[in-house]
């Protein structure tokens, strides 16, 4: 584990990777280090949404301050409040798609809180991801309209991308709070890897969790997924650091795992690189145990992760670039150059839908102005982008 730039940070990962016993939150004991900057500590555990971890591996640790305590107390009791919210229509969509005989996925956080954590106080959730079979969206989608959940579609920049890039949740759903993002499958090819979706639900089974039935991905997938999810994140300038800390549990409360199965999955949905890359940091950083041949250094992805430990922001530089590269990629995994072509006009000119939807235009108002704009936007976006690879 090396040493991150700050006190703050320095303190905060030690601290998590302290613990002999992995697979569970046990209590620090004896003294901890003098903080000398509370308030930046705590900014950093709320920030990462690890301070109800911190919070209860504290509890009985001599020399943290009650300032200390009771901030990190009040976050995870804010914590607790949100998810409970998110497990009741949690619950409710659930009991829905039991009745209806719609198999689940319950994936990310939703999951890990109940499954790993033991405690929906110690693990944050944003919103909650389901997994469903493409033919079961429109009963779905209609459900939630049905029971006034506001719906929101992903309009792809144009029927090319729709078909060859298709988002990986076509519909989002919003009500007091609350929001459940539905997925159909989650490996676009901007990611890289090849699992198609008869294979994602082969790979899964059922249980029981919270009470319903629901289906999940064997342990060896579900690490693959989390290592996938990781490294768009990553990717994308966005450090999840709590994730990290999901799969060191999953890691450690699943004592049979299999590496070797999980090393054959990774090359038979080409998708090594990216996971074994997220690996290395969990074992670099996070003192997770790794096999060797699960392992491979990823120089890019290591840096976007060192940026974060050193905390520097997210500029708008920095995610000019971060889009204009993820595009580039995108458009190189075309096939024929009439595609490439096409992608690229309707990326600077999308369909209406799109427009719509990301200039929040009101219904049944013109585009005309704003297809104007467009180009003015995505050049300026490029001149910053290209401005900060030429200065570095």
């Amino acid at each position: 584990m090396v040493a991150a730039n700050s006190e703050g940070q320095n303190i905060l990962l030690q601290l998590l990777v302290s613990s002999e016993s992995q697979s569970t939150f046990e209590k620090q004991s004896g003294s901890f280090p003098k903080i000398e900057d509370e308030t930046a500590f705590l900014k950093l555990c709320t920030a990462t949404h690890l301070a109800p971890i911190v919070h209860e591996k504290l509890t009985h640790v001599n020399g943290v301050t009650s300032t200390v305590l009771e901030s990190l107390a009040n976050t995870r009791n804010q914590v607790l409040v949100r998810n409970m919210r998110l497990y009741t229509a949690f619950q409710w969509f659930m009991t829905e798609m039991n009745g209806r005989s719609i198999p689940v996925i319950p994936l990310k956080g939703i999951y890990a809180a109940e499954k790993l954590y033991k405690d929906i106080s110690l693990r944050h959730l944003s919103d909650i991801d389901l997994l469903i079979r493409p033919e079961n969206v429109k009963e779905v989608v209609d459900l939630m309209g049905m029971n006034n959940w506001q719906i929101k579609k992903a309009e792809a920049h144009s029927d090319l991308s729709q078909r060859e890039l298709e988002v990986a949740h076509p519909y989002t759903f919003y009500k007091d709070g609350v929001t459940i993002e539905l997925h159909t499958h989650l490996y676009d090819r901007k990611i890289g890897a090849d699992i198609s979706i008869p294979s994602l639900w082969g790979h899964s089974s059922e249980e029981t969790f919270s009470g319903k039935s629901i289906c999940q991905f064997e342990p060896e997938m579900l690490l693959q997924h989390w290592c996938l999810h990781l490294h768009k994140h990553l990717n994308g300038h966005e450090v999840k650091m709590l994730s990290f800390w999901d799969i060191r549990l999953l890691l450690a409360q699943n004592t049979a795992f299999d590496w070797k199965r999980f090393e054959v999955l990774c090359q038979q949905y080409k998708c090594t690189h990216q996971a074994f890359g997220v690996l290395y940091l969990c074992a670099k950083y996070w003192d997770v145990d790794v096999p060797e041949a699960c392992m491979q250094q990823d120089s890019e992805l290591e840096f976007k992760f060192l940026q974060f430990l050193e905390r520097k922001p997210k500029t708008a530089a920095r995610m000019a670039e971060f889009r204009l590269s993820a595009n580039l990629k995108r458009m190189q995994r075309l096939e024929t150059l009439p595609q490439k072509v096409t992608f690229l006009v309707r990326y600077i000119f999308p369909k209406k839908e799109f427009m719509h939807q990301n200039y929040n235009i009101r219904s049944g108002g013109s585009v005309v102005m704003w297809y104007a704009y467009r180009p003015l936007e995505l050049t300026a976006k490029l001149c910053l982008a290209l401005g900060k690879k030429f200065l570095n």
